[in-house]
């Protein structure tokens, strides 16, 4: 297991963190929807906001493993990231849409679907431009 540890450590942690987003997501979603009885669209939003907020940080340290914190740097990748994710989270919000209040499908079965399709949309926008090492930051 070791070596590929070593090998896919990029690919592992990304695929724990986006596990954990993606649980972090449910979560709210779950709450806010059939505890706090929010509709599905602002459930929907609000679970993608705490998680675009997690997935930054844990990303950022962990998956990418970027400890540059200067705040012009971070901000800029900030802008980035939570662009990738708008535009991911817009097609969320579509296909939740969509799938959840006008076919009536089930909301857990869609959200873990669709979940699934942003996941490896989100790799792919923070390791070829979010987190991409730059030729001025080495």
């Amino acid at each position: 297991m070791g070596k590929y540890m070593k090998r896919y450590r990029e690919e592992i942690t990304y695929l724990i963190i986006g596990i954990l987003t993606t649980f972090v997501n449910w979560l709210v979603y779950y709450f806010s929807y059939y505890d706090f009885y929010l509709s599905n669209m602002p459930s929907n939003i609000l679970a993608w906001v705490v998680s675009v907020a997690f997935a930054f940080v844990m990303t950022k340290k962990i998956v990418f493993q970027d400890h540059k914190n200067e705040s012009r740097y971070v901000a800029g990748q900030l802008v980035e990231f939570v662009t990738g994710r708008l535009a991911t989270g817009l097609l969320e919000i579509i296909l939740m849409s969509i799938f959840v209040t006008q076919l009536k499908f089930n909301a857990m079965v869609m959200k873990l679907v669709i979940s699934s399709i942003v996941i490896v949309m989100n790799y792919m926008v923070s390791k070829k431009w979010v987190f991409v090492k730059r030729e001025c930051d080495k």
